[in-house]
C-alpha cells in the first residue's frame, strides 16, 4: 500500500513538474519586446520614439511623420529628425515636452517633410536624435492613405507648420561628427 502511496506522489510530482516546467528551458515570448503596429521605436537619451511611420501627403513629395515621442524628464527635449533617402538627407527639428507627445494627427505638432523621393511600401533610415545623446537609426516605413486608419494624416504641400520647412544636406559633403553614430544630422536643423 505504501509503495503505492509513494508511486502516486512521485507520478503525480512528475507531471506538475513537466506541465510547468517549460518556463526552465523555453524562453517566454511576453518578455520580448516589439512593435505591436505598422511603426517601428527607438530610444535616444531620456526620449522614447515610439510607432514611427511616415505617411505620404496627397501631393508627390509630401511626407507626414507620425509618432509618439516620450521624455522622461521634467524638461523640454530637442529632437533632431534626419531622413536618408537615395543620398539626400532631411532634417527637421521637433520639441518634446515633459511625458507623452503626439505627432502628425489633426490637432497636434506636425514635422513635414517635403520634397522627398521615397515610394510608399519603401523604408526610410531616419535618424532621432534627443539634444547632446547619442541617436538611434530606425528604418521607417512609408504608408499612404489606402487604410482607413492613415486617412486623418494624409496632407497637402500646402499644409504650414513652425516645423514644415526642410534643410536638406548633399550625402558628399556629409558626415557624422560622432564616430560611435552610424548616421548624426549632419547641419543645424532649420528652424
Amino acid at each position: 500500500m505504501k509503495a503505492r502511496i509513494v508511486s502516486s506522489v512521485v507520478l503525480a510530482a512528475a507531471v506538475a513538474l513537466g506541465a510547468t516546467g517549460c518556463n526552465l528551458i523555453s524562453p517566454q515570448a511576453t518578455t520580448y519586446k516589439y512593435d505591436a503596429s505598422d511603426g517601428v521605436s527607438g530610444d535616444t537619451g531620456a526620449v522614447a520614439v515610439r510607432n514611427a511611420i511616415l505617411i505620404a501627403g496627397k501631393d508627390e513629395g509630401v511626407f507626414n511623420l507620425v509618432f509618439t515621442g516620450v521624455n522622461s524628464t521634467d524638461k523640454t527635449v530637442k529632437l533632431n529628425v534626419q531622413l536618408g533617402v537615395d543620398g539626400a538627407k532631411f532634417d527637421q527639428t521637433a520639441e518634446i515636452k515633459p511625458g507623452v507627445n503626439n505627432f502628425g494627427g489633426k490637432d497636434e505638432e506636425k514635422i513635414v517633410f517635403e520634397d522627398v523621393e521615397a515610394l510608399v511600401g519603401s523604408i526610410v533610415i531616419t535618424y532621432f536624435q534627443a539634444g547632446d545623446d547619442p541617436g538611434v537609426e530606425l528604418d521607417v516605413p512609408v504608408l499612404d492613405g489606402t487604410l482607413d486608419e492613415y486617412k486623418p494624416f494624409v496632407l497637402d504641400r500646402g499644409f504650414t507648420t513652425k516645423n514644415s520647412s526642410n534643410t536638406t544636406t548633399d550625402k558628399a559633403t556629409s558626415a557624422p561628427s560622432n564616430p560611435t553614430a552610424t548616421a548624426e544630422p549632419t547641419a543645424e536643423p532649420a528652424q
